[in-house]
């Protein structure tokens, strides 16, 4: 691999790979997407991500990062003079990081119930769902994005909880006419029709040893 290329290993599916696919996005780098089979996973994948076999993951000068907000803030550090992610007051860079791992530990979960619940379960799950969004919400106020006049780092992890349900390519657009990505009342509306049809029975990984297993890196995409 040449000295510099950057290689991502993604899923065109993944709200993950999304994730990192707006971030390259934002800094214009130029990068070869690999996408991978997932219920046949290549001796490259795992060679590059050993501990999760899991997308996605950059690959930089022909080392390996892996996980999306730790792909992210690689980014942001190595392509530091173009269009940052993170603030570089401290105190605003230890906000974003919180409000993130707030997306993973709460919102992630509660869309993982909403897309394979069924029936009272899904419908609380839509509930909480909700209410974690307008937490999101009130902490954005009255900006159009958390990085303030321009797509940042909370606002990126946030794209898999969007009702954009389209690409990289849509979130740009959308950033370029300073959309703001979170809104809850269109994302509520769309919900209450939503009963999840095959997704849970669709939305599984196979493992090592060939047993299908729920995957929540599968599960959430564009609502």
């Amino acid at each position: 691999m040449e000295d510099n290329k950057v290689v991502l290993l993604d899923w065109w599916a993944s709200p993950f790979s999304m994730r990192v696919k707006v971030a390259l996005a934002e800094k214009g780098i130029k990068y070869e997407s690999k996408e991978q089979n997932l219920f046949n996973k290549s001796q490259e994948l795992l060679e590059a991500n050993p501990v999760h076999k899991k997308i996605p993951v950059l690959i930089h000068d022909g080392k390996s990062i892996c996980e999306s907000l730790v792909i992210l803030q690689y980014i942001d550090e190595v392509w530091h003079d173009k269009s940052p992610l993170l603030p570089s007051d401290p105190y605003q860079r230890s906000q974003a990081r919180f409000w993130a791992d707030y997306v993973e530990k709460k919102l992630y979960i509660t869309g993982w119930r909403v897309w394979t619940g069924k029936g009272e379960d899904q419908e609380v799950a839509k509930k909480e769902l909700i209410e974690l969004l307008k937490t999101m919400e009130g902490e954005l106020g009255d900006k159009h994005f958390f990085g303030g006049d321009t797509i940042g780092f909370l606002d990126v992890v946030l794209v898999p909880f969007t009702n954009l349900g389209g690409d990289a390519a849509d979130v740009e657009a959308r950033a370029a006419k300073g959309t703001a990505l979170l809104d809850t009342r269109g994302l509520e509306a769309e919900l209450g029709g939503f009963d999840g049809g095959d997704i849970a029975s669709e939305s599984t990984s196979v493992d090592d040893d060939g047993k299908r297993e729920r995957d929540p890196a599968f599960l959430i995409g564009g609502f």
